[in-house]
């Protein structure tokens, strides 16, 4: 079984770009014994409050300064570093994890999926 993961989901347009998910997910996943790279918990570390956008909305979060080229760099250099993607539901309608699956399916990662309190191999 790996042992490092990176968590991808859906995050624009969810309420609080679906942070309380990537939550629970990386929680999970630790107390499976997993070392976890989360973007939530990435851009939380760089400033980002989650409760100051409930709607999700990009373009708010980018007229406070939010660098998403960056953070996008972020995410696509720890696929690098780990053994498996996870993702989170919703994952497919989400083109920023479209780019992250294609990039873990070439380089040969796991993929998993999170449902509730279960993780299933592609």
């Amino acid at each position: 079984m790996p042992s490092t993961c990176y968590i991808g989901g859906p995050m624009t347009g969810h309420p609080h770009f679906n942070f309380p998910a990537f939550d629970r997910a990386a929680d999970l996943l630790r107390s499976w014994g997993w070392i976890v790279y989360s973007p939530a918990e990435y851009d939380r570390e760089g400033g980002v409050d989650p409760t100051r956008y409930p709607t999700g909305d990009l373009a708010q979060l980018r007229a406070d300064g939010f660098d998403l080229k960056a953070a996008f760099r972020w995410d696509l250099d720890r696929l690098f570093e780990v053994d498996a993607i996870v993702l989170l539901p919703g994952y497919s309608a989400s083109k920023g994890v479209g780019a992250e699956l294609a990039v873990a399916q070439i380089i040969g990662l796991q993929v998993g999926y999170i449902d509730g309190d279960s993780l299933a191999w592609a």
